[in-house]
């Protein structure tokens, strides 16, 4: 049986690139402005740092975790500084401004690989969690949970 902690996080759609540099960026820098194209909301349930897990798995599974330490309004100054964002965000974002919709930044200071089932997960509600390509609250596993804080 798959057990639940009763700490909020995020389910965060991405692609494995994205992880990456993201990982890399956070071996030369102490945070990672990670920024999403749905609004989140700091709500009562959070209490940070959160743990949120990235999805990347054409099955809907997890595959790493990550320390969130606080979730702010998107901002165009974000892709000024290196030190918020990598090199390639940066880049891309340079080409693309217009195209992709961007509403928060999560502010992240460790990415590490872990496996998770997405299809054990529970949403925020206690509903059976469908994976989809918004960033949600979920419940974070007690496995994840233990493991993540740093």
């Amino acid at each position: 049986m798959f057990y639940m902690s009763k700490e909020v996080g995020l389910f965060i759609p991405t692609h494995f690139e994205n992880i990456i540099d993201g990982i890399l960026h956070l071996q030369n820098h102490d945070e990672l402005y990670w920024t999403v194209g749905k609004s989140v909301n700091k709500c009562h349930e959070f209490s940070f740092p959160i743990t949120g897990l990235l999805y990347l798995d054409k099955k809907g599974d997890v595959r790493c975790k990550c320390k969130i330490k606080d979730i702010i309004p998107f901002s165009k100054d974000h892709y000024k500084h290196i030190c918020k964002k990598p090199k390639r965000w940066i880049s891309d974002w340079k080409k693309n401004k217009d195209k992709k919709k961007r509403k928060t930044t999560l502010i992240i200071t460790k990415i590490e690989s872990f496996y998770y089932k997405a299809t054990k997960l529970k949403n925020h509600s206690s509903k059976n969690f469908q994976p989809s390509q918004n960033c949600i609250r979920i419940y974070i596993p007690k496995s994840a949970v233990t493991n993540s804080r740093i």
